[in-house]
């Protein structure tokens, strides 16, 4: 749900951030440390989409789907890593416990990066106005 753009004007460099709402910062106009955030937020996106697209690439090749994966590791997710592994090695025919572990550090790691960037989308986009 959360993604950025950025853009320049012939004076003005700029980053349009959205949700629910879009909001355009200028990026210029803005302190070292709230340009700080603001890159931290779109490290935080491209991050999350790189693990999440791993997880679905290694999920969508098992037998029961990226969906079905992803479901069983929500189900689970409460437990170790460890635990979770298990599970899908046996729900799933045919899973390496490499290919298990991977999904599940992938998909948890993209969980995180999405929830960070949640917060920093609340913490950034009072910085400029809606759009």
């Amino acid at each position: 749900e959360y993604w950025y753009r950025l853009g320049d004007t012939k004076k003005k460099d700029y980053m349009q951030i959205g949700c629910k709402a879009k909001y355009q910062l200028a990026l210029s106009n803005l302190s070292s440390t709230k340009k700080s955030r603001c890159s931290s937020y779109r490290r935080q996106i491209s991050s999350c989409i790189s693990h999440f697209n791993k997880f679905k690439r290694t999920a969508a090749a098992t037998s029961i789907g990226w969906k079905a994966v992803a479901a069983l590791i929500i189900v689970n997710i409460l437990y170790p890593s460890s635990v979770i592994v298990d599970v899908l090695l046996t729900a799933i025919t045919g899973l390496t416990a490499s290919a298990a572990y991977n999904m599940v550090e992938n998909f948890i790691t993209a969980r995180s990066l999405y929830k960070q960037a949640e917060k920093s989308y609340n913490t950034i986009k009072v910085w400029g106005r809606k759009i």
